[in-house]
């Protein structure tokens, strides 16, 4: 079994989401010749792709790691993306023996986000997040 740990920037999700979506997107061209027919111009990758979705509970329960209260996480994703925060996302993938068998670590921006309320569920907020890759870059 694998643990995994969150980090989207400086804050650890206090739930470990149930799924997680990387898409390294392709930037090739397919071009057609007068008398060759098709061939493929290889270019280096596009930018990536992240989307996850993650609880926060709104009181500390048996499968939460450290909980603030919910609106300091809110406030927290709304500050990345009003401010068009360039931050760290991270996740460390860990065997239960504590070693860490891999882990991400990209530079990102915050794409989008949209929050989820369901008075069912305790009241407990969802947030889907979607992050691009960033790339520095200069003249």
């Amino acid at each position: 079994m694998t643990d995994y740990t969150f980090y989207l920037d400086e804050i650890k999700l206090p739930v470990t989401p149930e799924s997680l979506s990387i898409k390294i997107n392709n930037r090739n061209e397919t071009v057609v010749l007068i008398n060759d027919g098709e061939i493929n111009l290889l270019k280096t990758p596009g930018l990536s792709d992240v989307s996850f979705e993650f609880l926060i509970p709104k009181r500390k329960r048996g499968f939460t790691q450290d909980l603030e209260d919910v609106s300091s996480y809110l406030d927290y994703i709304e500050n990345l993306k009003v401010n068009s925060k360039v931050f760290q996302f991270i996740v460390y993938r860990e065997s239960v023996a504590g070693d860490v068998l891999f882990k991400t670590d990209m530079t990102v921006t915050l794409e989008d986000y949209e929050i989820a309320e369901e008075a069912d569920n305790n009241s407990d907020v969802t947030i889907s997040v979607n992050l691009k890759q960033y790339r520095a870059y200069g003249t």
